[in-house]
């Protein structure tokens, strides 16, 4: 056949724009009414978009959908529902519940009470009676009995004497030493008020005192100087020595106390002045074995 000629048949001529299926299976089209074969499992896209029956991918920022039987979240600013009988929390600073066992100081419950005489244990008895007052009380009394463990627990002692004492200390005295039943005192007053309880108690006190120890003007209070001579003070153990002071300040605070005072605070200066004395004596090493 001479080249570029026709075939017989009316077939195509070869450079035509058809293309004949390659190894592939696929055929591509080469005019508007040709078909493309395609293997097989393919699926086209619709629209350039994603593949059909595939689901759209969540937006962004989108929370996960919640489980089923899950409640909605609650809205802000919104307190959360209270428990079932669940009873709310106690306040702060709740007192103790009755029964509850409060802590009590050493001054009532001292392990040394087997060496005690008599009139000593008489007289804590009655001490014991402020077991509620401030907690000053409970320690004057701890820092006396300090003082009268240091000294061997005498009974007798010298007399402390003084000026200027209450007249409630005589009668005290002259009247049995009832401890049980503590005298009125008829004109309590206080510091600067002549002839009242407090201001002879005072001018007592001080005529006790180490020279050392100087008058404030301003308050009536005395100064509290590190180094003194203690003297006397050392010696007063026993029923007639700080027992009695102690007695004054126990009288002093069942007045206070009994009547619901408001201001007790001359009552405070007097137990924390006569605190620093004992503590001053114990310290000093000085304190006479009767």
């Amino acid at each position: 056949m001479p080249a570029g000629g026709t075939s017989s048949g009316g077939g195509s001529t070869a450079g035509a724009s058809g293309t004949q299926a390659g190894p592939s299976g696929i055929r591509a089209a080469g005019s508007a009414g040709d078909t493309v074969e395609r293997p097989a499992g393919y699926r086209p896209r619709e629209s350039g978009g994603p593949l059909r029956d595939t689901p759209p991918p969540p937006p962004r920022d989108t929370p996960p959908p919640l489980p089923r039987d899950t409640p909605p979240p609650l809205p802000r600013d919104t307190p959360p529902p209270p428990l079932r009988d669940t009873p709310p929390p106690p306040p702060r600073d709740t007192p103790a519940l009755e029964g509850t066992p409060v802590p009590v100081h050493e001054a009532w419950r001292r392990k040394d009470m087997a060496e005690w005489p008599e009139e000593l244990r008489r007289a804590h008895t009655a001490f014991a009676m402020g077991v509620k007052w401030p907690e000053d009380w409970a320690r004057l009394v701890n820092e006396y009995l300090d003082f009268e463990a240091a000294a061997g627990y005498p009974d007798e002692g010298p007399r402390i004497g003084g000026d200027s004492r209450p007249p409630e200390v005589g009668e005290f005295l002259t009247g049995g030493r009832k401890w049980h039943s503590p005298p009125r005192i008829r004109n309590l007053g206080k510091l600067g008020q002549k002839g009242s309880y407090v201001d002879n108690w005072w001018m007592w006190w001080r005529s006790l005192q180490p020279s050392e120890r100087e008058v404030v003007e301003e308050t009536g209070m005395m100064t509290m100087p590190m180094e003194m001579e203690w003297g006397r003070l050392t010696k007063m153990s026993g029923r007639n020595g700080f027992l009695q002071v102690m007695a004054t300040l126990w009288w002093w605070g069942m007045e206070e106390f009994r009547d619901g005072a408001e201001d007790t605070s001359g009552w405070t200066s007097a137990v924390g002045d006569v605190e620093g004395i004992l503590y001053g004596v114990l310290k000093s090493g000085e304190v006479v074995v009767q």
